[in-house]
């Protein structure tokens, strides 16, 4: 929804001006007088986009009015469509639904239920006044444990102050899916609108998914900038047009001569130039040297063409699927490390990228090594392009066949190897990650078009369903507090300075980097706070008390 992806928030906001605009003066329609737009949330892949409206009716006759409104937005859908994509400039635009806005109603039932528990206060304050003990008086029970079993117990109160969780569940994404689908698949098992990720997984790629829900949302932006473990196979000895198995293979005959030039040295005897006959040793060391000196530490990295970074407004994959030439400039990043953890050699057909290795050489056959690697580096490092320029260092191609990560900053998987975890730390993982699996989903598209996907499914004990499966997955969650102490560095405050942040106060803390300001006994996490000055912290994003 309109929150959870910046991009999607900023679209919303755009089809809301022009929405209210064309309403206003372009329609001429008299059923839409007084129609007010509220709102305009958009789905995160940008799809659909959903319109929310109220309307100022005339005394007993509301109830036709906004039957015959709601016709003449359904009628204009399509119009208002084609203004919004011409005068937003949007390449596609989004498929617009137009839902009246209750919220005006739930408010003044909101009122009446305050009403209720208000009285019902009253009642109990004077029943108390007046109140014996119908035997001897319990001397272990105080006035105020009665009043609050008293206010407990009342069903309008206790709807009153219901909460909306928050936390972070740690998913570990399955192959096939996007992260989106994970996303989409917590919105509805937990039922809650507000969900994110930190951290984009392509659907080849497995592991780690950071997915918040609630107010922990406002903690993405500090997960994302996080550094990353890891776990890959860099195919050596061809190359792709996407730089990994998803691309058609890229036939260099230099790269095939350099092959067979290196294999020739790394042979004993320089007579063969088959992977099989080449010594592990030999390729270890060379692989070894060639990261050392060229792929660990601050280097400067070029992303990949088929990647998500916007040229003038347009995502770079975008234009390199419609032919266009595409120019991304080196932007530095961090490499902690680059371990070669296993190689094999072997043979591959050209056109299947994503195939095992072959022992036998049959026809048409490509030799090739697979080398399987760890790496950890900084937010905004390409994997697919540290096989690529491996490959191109060597001179003979390579492309990413797999990839799997394994950790996100404090954030990380059972099998993360990376040793950046804590012992204590790696124990709440297995705690706090959920499975998913794929299943397929057949639908009919708006072209009318049958189309069948991938579905992401959280793995959760057989025979749970509804509330039950909610309450697991919640369980299974990191608290708001763990997951802001595990989102960025945390400062333990009192009450009073929480009840200050909360009023916009600044208070007298010496910080110098955005921090969780957090009261350790009621675990309440009261606000992101920033240095204001030598002395003083100021609240940037304040949370409602819990």
């Amino acid at each position: 929804m309109a929150g959870t992806n910046p991009r999607a928030a900023r679209i919303a906001a755009l089809i809301q001006r022009v929405v209210a605009s064309s309403i206003e003066r372009e329609l001429h329609d008299k059923r839409l007088a007084s129609i007010t737009v509220t709102e305009v949330r958009v789905t995160n892949d940008l799809q659909i986009a959903k319109v929310y409206w109220t309307q100022l009716g005339h005394e007993g006759h509301e109830e036709g009015e906004r039957k015959r409104a709601q016709q003449a937005l359904d009628q204009a859908k399509g119009h208002l469509r084609s203004l919004v994509g011409h005068k937003a400039g949007l390449r596609l635009t989004p498929q617009l639904q137009f839902v009246f806005d209750e919220v005006p109603g739930e408010a003044h039932e909101i009122e009446d239920i305050l009403a209720v528990a208000k009285k019902r206060d009253e009642e109990l304050a004077r029943a108390r006044a007046t109140a014996q003990y119908a035997g001897d008086a319990d001397p272990y029970k105080h006035d105020d444990e009665a009043e609050a079993e008293a206010m407990s117990s009342s069903p309008t109160r206790s709807s009153v102050l219901h909460t909306t969780p928050s936390g972070l569940l740690i998913i570990d994404k399955p192959q096939g899916v996007t992260s989106f689908d994970a996303v989409a698949a917590v919105r509805g098992a937990l039922h809650i609108k507000k969900v994110g990720h930190a951290g984009t997984l392509d659907p080849m790629a497995t592991g780690t998914l950071v997915i918040a829900f609630g107010h922990a949302t406002r903690l993405l932006n500090a997960i994302v900038a996080h550094d990353k473990t890891y776990e890959a196979t860099i195919r050596l000895g061809l190359r792709t047009t996407t730089d990994d198995a998803e691309g058609e293979v890229l036939v260099d005959d230099e790269a095939r001569s350099r092959w067979q030039t290196l294999s020739a040295q790394l042979t004993e005897g320089g007579q063969s130039g088959e992977p099989t006959a080449l010594p592990t040793a030999s390729w270890q060391d060379l692989l070894t040297r060639t990261i050392a000196t060229n792929f660990t530490g601050d280097i400067e990295q070029v992303p990949n063409t088929f990647s998500a970074i916007k040229i003038n407004g347009q995502r770079a994959y975008d234009l390199a699927r419609e032919g266009k030439d595409v120019e991304l400039k080196p932007r530095p990043v961090t490499i902690s490390e680059f371990t070669v953890l296993d190689i094999r050699s072997g043979f591959v057909a050209g056109e299947q990228t994503a195939e095992p290795l072959r022992e036998d050489a049959n026809t048409g056959a490509i030799p090739a090594l697979d080398v399987d690697v760890r790496i950890s580096c900084s937010s905004g490092t390409y994997i697919r392009a540290l096989a690529r320029d491996l490959g191109k260092e060597l001179g003979v191609g390579g492309y990413l066949t797999r990839l799997r990560r394994t950790r996100v900053g404090r954030f990380a998987l059972p099998d993360d190897a990376s040793g950046l975890i804590a012992p204590e730390a790696m124990l709440d993982t297995r705690t706090h990650t959920v499975t998913a699996h794929t299943d397929q989903k057949t639908f009919t598209n708006r072209e009318g078009q049958i189309v069948t996907r991938n579905k992401c499914v959280l793995d959760t004990p057989e025979g749970l369903a509804g509330d039950e499966r909610r309450n697991w997955l919640l369980d299974h969650a990191l608290t708001m507090e763990q997951a802001a102490r595990g989102a960025m560095p945390a400062l333990d405050i009192t009450p009073e300075e929480a009840s200050e942040l909360r009023f916009g106060r600044r208070i007298e803390r010496t910080i110098s980097e955005p921090t969780a300001a957090i009261v350790p006994q009621t675990h309440d996490v009261a606000a992101i706070i920033e240095r204001a000055n030598a002395h003083q912290a100021k609240p940037v994003t304040v949370f409602p008390l819990a």
